[in-house]
């Protein structure tokens, strides 16, 4: 905790949180003064005491804690011990004038409990051959802190270093070093370990003496004693059981020298299990994940995620309970998104959203418990909705969701209660899955079945979720589906006309409806109900009409018209995801015109005089005024014909007319055309034609010989 109130530099204090199993305690300082104290680790030795240990300078209050030769020379070691109440005063592990840095703790089954850390002059923080390094180490007896001695003296490149302890007589480290010294040069970093029987460290070993780069090893010793070390080789994290012969190291997890793989830390549970966890990109940013040792099974689980959030989860310390539960302390740093705005150039600013920048950062803590757990991704059928007397197949995706290995774990298929084919599966290992089928064929009833795949069927597995281990699908079903919608506009009404079709196995005789909603196909006010109370045979194809008022469509009521089977699903289908279509209505105008519409007739006259004005009606059918309406006449039944006349009409609104007057000279027959050009956009372009004859008779007066009637109505007699 750094302390803002305190000079800069030295406020940095060390705090802790207990844990009681069921919630935290209230912080409680280690530390308070101006002396700076850094990198805390701490552990619990399994007979009631917490330890921590830290790095304390021993700078003069007179001297600035800037990074420098004096600063880092004066970094003891210290330790407190917790009693189940109360936290002892700080003690000194060290006091030199050495920089004593880079704690590590272990813990041993019998209580006892190791530190290490690095020694040197603060020359050379790896290690070089005037300035050497030394591992120093002391041990936690249940009581005191032993005084600290050398594990390994001269030391030379020393990357990093890892250890494990199994007892107060049983320890090993394992440390990476720079062959060379040049730490440019990766492939030349190699092995070495080093053993502790209770009373001295071995002399080094080397573990590894090839061309491909060795490192950041990690060490932790199983139940039954056994020492498991993985390493980074290569690029590949590898694992080596119980053996110092690195030709024996198997593979864990290819390419983890990647983004992918950050800071992994090694821990050990005491029923023998093992967790790697480290820090992952996932697909929602970086995210902590681990994998299982399952030591009864030997076997390593796949990448396990613990979290996939858009938070940067980091600086993680895992350790493993007594019971075998995995608890997690470690950094979340909420992941913010704000809105820049840069300027590229004097002038020109460019706004950039969504930009992400880290936020709030809480220290949060998680607990796991490490356990087994079977689940079903997948169920399918095949064919999807099979007919009666069918042969089918079924498939089930069983994948292990737990931590540990499933040992021949069970998937059995069932139509409704009655087994169908049981299956007993190769072991699969935590985070992976399985596939499993079985063929049947259908009993000849048409009646539907309900068919389950259920894993573990006998309950054999204790699991963490009993409650994932089935999976269930409805098949022999009808299946009502939109196969067309077809829309006719008209002046007062807009009339949809759905073909849909029962491409299901079983034929429907219980009544359904087919609605038109507005704007949405299940909250949308219903405009239209067709309710359908024949039987539909299976393959059968029938219609249904909604008529939608053409004024609603010009004053836009609704963006969108959503054919909709089916509508309350009273019927059980193969597919529910077919019933639906939807129709946007054109708000668009529709030109029109007939030969009726040219108005040259005189009956009595027998057409119209030389120079006698006509009008032709043009109409707007649609639901949008069409502007600037070109009306065009030519001679003949050609569009090339010679041009007679061409008005523009400035609007036509929809449901109105409009009309053009015009004369003509001598008799000819015309061609009447609406928007030539097209440039307006219609419902229709079909009906923009008319043809007409324009008769010009000479002019009056004329004599009209009438018929004599008699009295009785007849013809002169």
């Amino acid at each position: 905790h750094d302390d803002l109130a305190k000079p800069h530099g030295r406020g940095t204090e060390v705090r802790t949180l207990i844990w009681d199993g069921a919630g935290w305690s209230d912080p409680m300082n280690l530390t308070d003064d101006q002396q700076p104290d850094v990198a805390p680790v701490a552990a619990f030795d399994g007979r009631g005491h917490g330890l921590v240990v830290w790095e304390r300078s021993k700078l003069t209050a007179d001297a600035p804690p800037t990074l420098n030769r004096d600063f880092v020379r004066s970094l003891e070691i210290a330790a407190s011990v917790w009693d189940g109440e109360h936290w002892s005063e700080p003690a000194m592990l060290t006091d030199n004038e050495l920089m004593d840095h880079a704690l590590q703790l272990a813990t041993g089954a019998d209580g006892a409990v190791m530190a290490l850390w690095r020694t040197n002059d603060g020359e050379d923080i790896l290690g070089n051959a005037d300035h050497p390094l030394t591992l120093t180490y002391a041990i936690w007896d249940g009581e005191n802190w032993s005084e600290p001695a050398a594990a390994l003296t001269g030391l030379q490149s020393v990357i990093n270093a890892a250890l494990a302890m199994r007892s107060a007589t049983q320890a090993a480290l394992v440390y990476a070093q720079d062959m060379d010294g040049d730490l440019t040069t990766a492939d030349d970093a190699e092995l070495f370990y080093s053993l502790y029987d209770g009373a001295a460290w071995s002399e080094p070993q080397r573990l590894t003496d090839d061309a491909v780069s060795d490192g950041v090893p990690a060490l932790a010793y199983d139940a039954a004693g056994a020492l498991h070390l993985v390493w980074l080789r290569d690029g590949d994290l590898v694992w080596l059981h119980d053996s110092w012969n690195a030709a024996d190291a198997r593979v864990v997890r290819a390419q983890s020298t990647a983004a992918g793989f950050l800071g992994f830390t090694l821990n050990r549970a005491a029923n023998g299990n093992l967790a790697l966890v480290w820090q992952s990109m996932g697909p929602e940013g970086a995210d902590l994940t681990y994998s299982i040792y399952d030591a009864t099974a030997d076997d390593w689980s796949a990448d396990l995620a613990l979290m996939s959030d858009a938070s940067v989860e980091a600086s993680h310390s895992p350790a493993f309970g007594g019971d075998g539960t995995l608890y997690l302390a470690y950094q979340k740093v909420a992941t913010d998104f704000v809105t820049r705005t840069i300027e590229i150039e004097p002038g020109q600013p460019f706004t950039v959203t969504n930009v992400p920048q880290p936020g709030q950062a809480d220290l949060v803590f998680l607990e796991h418990t490490v356990a087994q757990d079977l689940t079903l991704d997948d169920f399918s059928v095949s064919p999807a909705n099979p007919a009666p007397g069918q042969p089918i197949t079924l498939t089930a995706v069983l994948r292990n969701a737990g931590d540990l290995m499933a040992a021949a774990p069970q998937v059995t298929f069932y139509d409704g209660d009655a087994p169908i084919a049981a299956q007993t599966l190769p072991d699969l290992s935590a985070g992976y899955t399985t596939t499993v089928q079985a063929t049947w064929t259908l009993p000849l009833d048409p009646t539907p079945h309900i068919l389950r795949a259920v894993a573990d069927p006998e309950g054999q597995v204790a699991e963490s979720d009993e409650t994932n281990n089935e999976l269930t699908l409805q098949t022999t079903l009808p299946d009502l589906a939109v196969d067309l919608v077809t829309t006719v506009y008209e002046t007062n009404w807009l009339t949809f006309t759905t073909r849909l079709v029962n491409q299901g196995a079983l034929d429907i005789t219980e009544p359904f409806s087919v609605t038109l909603r507005a704007n949405d196909p299940v909250t949308g006010t219903i405009v239209g109900l067709d309710v359908i109370s024949d039987t539909v045979a299976a393959g059968q194809a029938i219609t249904a009409t909604h008529l939608y008022p053409a004024a609603m469509v010009r004053m836009e009521w609704a963006d969108s018209l959503w054919v909709v089977v089916d509508d309350g699903d009273r019927v059980a289908e193969a597919d529910e995801g077919n019933n639906t279509s939807v129709v946007r209505p054109d708000i668009l105008p529709d030109l029109s015109i007939s030969d009726a519409d040219i108005h040259t007739e005189r009956p009595q006259l027998g057409g119209l005089y030389m120079g006698e004005p006509f009008t032709i009606t043009i109409h707007n059918s649609g639901y949008f005024t069409a502007t600037d309406v070109l009306v065009e006449v030519r001679e003949g039944e050609e569009i090339t014909g010679t041009l007679l006349y061409q008005e523009t009409l400035p609007l036509v609104a929809p449901g109105a007319t409009g009309t053009v007057t015009m004369s003509l000279t001598e008799s000819a027959p015309l061609l009447v055309m609406l928007d030539p050009e097209n440039s307006i956009t219609e419902l229709d372009e079909s009906n923009n034609l008319a043809t007409g004859e324009a008769v010009i008779v000479a002019a009056g007066p004329y004599r009209y010989y009438l018929p004599m009637l008699s009295v009785r109505g007849q013809i002169g007699r």
